[in-house]
């Protein structure tokens, strides 16, 4: 399950993270992924029993509309047409997605996955340190176990991904 949890994290959220960012820049991409907590929250509450709050639902709005209003183009800000990154076609089953437009939306499709899945994984997490808790009583050591044994699961991930990207440079 930690590992699992550590897949959503590191392999899947990571990865459109940087993608997104790509896209629509660090500042975009950073501030729609602080939308991390509500997710968190959503899926806390459908698979952990979590209460559900009047706060989840404002949060919610407020989340709904922050998005929005980041996702739009403004005059002032650098847009999607002037990051040099965006110039080049990026294909998805076949299909050549080449305009500012369409990377504008995959960018911001790609940083509210990449909130999604970090807060599965963050669930995932929790659940695996309640269950590790069940068969050691100590929250705390059930906590260290977890983060043991996803740092270094992390750490053969990233080392793999490093080696697979060196063979492809050389």
């Amino acid at each position: 399950i930690i590992i699992v949890g550590e897949l959503f994290l590191i392999v899947i959220g990571d990865t459109s993270y940087l993608i997104a960012q790509k896209y629509i820049g660090s500042t975009k991409a950073t501030a729609i992924t602080t939308t991390t907590p509500f997710f968190t929250m959503l899926f806390a509450t459908i698979f952990l029993s979590r209460p559900i709050s009047i706060q989840l639902f404002l949060s919610a709005i407020l989340i709904a509309i922050g998005v929005i209003l980041i996702s739009r183009k403004h005059p002032s800000t650098q847009n999607i047409e002037s990051n040099s990154n965006c110039s080049q076609t990026f294909s998805i089953d076949s299909k050549i997605i080449n305009s500012p437009n369409q990377l504008l939306i995959l960018g911001i499709i790609l940083a509210i996955l990449t909130a999604i899945v970090w807060s599965f994984g963050f669930v995932i997490y929790e659940y695996s340190i309640i269950e590790v808790d069940k068969i050691v009583g100590n929250s705390f050591i059930s906590s260290m176990i977890v983060m043991i044994i996803s740092f270094w699961f992390s750490a053969l991930v990233l080392g793999v991904i490093t080696i697979i990207t060196k063979k492809r440079l050389s």
